[in-house]
């Protein structure tokens, strides 16, 4: 009887193990989504030992593209957490000189450049479905993520410009959260996510292309990125 009892316990228990395994793989997800930022103006402070080159710079980006990748898990029935990676890309931005560069033939100008920046972030996120708010089977969510962001940039100035920065600089970012989810099966849910996206200041070296021994950093302030974008996800 000792014996058949061991049995069954351990039995229960190669059970109870399954049933729990399936639980936690059940409760991971992958999510890949694309989109677009949202334009915004950032501060650009110029400090050159060129005195026409100091000043700060009003630069406004256009649309560019956005990709971002995920894995997560649903620590409890309502929270999940997750691991995202992501990437920004624009281009081309225009750049109102409107502060300081006295005796810049830029000075008082809102010029065209050409060049890049890329932003390439990981974050840590915490989000939180909101399922007693669920609206004809679409769900809302909201979070917060910490993590970093590391930005690149590539030839950004004007025409004719005797600086241009072509650097990278890692700075600590953050992100807020918030979106919709819309379940097409029991494995695919539908998503959608704006992220307010919140990046500290980075600072860029420029090439003096006059080779006249001149030198130039570029600081940028405390970005704020409108960022939305949308994809699937699967719970594995």
């Amino acid at each position: 009887m000792a014996l058949a009892g061991l049995g069954c316990i351990s039995v229960l228990s190669a059970a109870q193990a399954d049933d729990m395994f399936t639980t936690i793989n059940r409760s991971v997800y992958l999510e890949g989504r694309l989109g677009t930022p949202i334009p915004i103006n950032h501060d650009v402070t110029t400090t050159s030992n060129v005195a026409a080159a100091n000043g700060t710079i009003d630069t406004h980006f256009r649309h560019g593209i956005a990709g971002a990748a995920s894995v997560g898990a649903y620590l409890m029935t309502n929270v999940r957490g997750e691991v995202e990676a992501s990437i920004v890309h624009t281009q081309s931005p225009s750049m109102n000189f409107n502060t300081g560069f006295a005796g810049n033939p830029f000075q008082n100008q809102k010029l065209d450049a050409t060049g890049t920046v890329d932003a390439f972030s990981m974050m840590f996120n915490g989000i939180y479905d909101f399922s007693m708010l669920k609206f004809y089977g679409i769900t809302p969510f909201a979070g917060a993520g910490i993590g970093f962001t590391h930005l690149r940039v590539d030839s950004l100035a004007p025409g004719n410009a005797r600086f241009i920065p072509s650097d990278s600089d890692t700075v600590i970012g953050g992100q807020i959260i918030a979106g919709l989810d819309y379940p097409l099966n029991e494995s695919f849910t539908l998503t959608g996510r704006y992220q307010l996206g919140i990046t500290g200041g980075a600072s860029f070296k420029g090439t003096d292309t006059a080779n006249a021994g001149g030198t130039l950093t570029a600081t940028t302030d405390t970005m704020l990125n409108h960022i939305f974008t949308v994809g699937l996800r699967l719970k594995l």
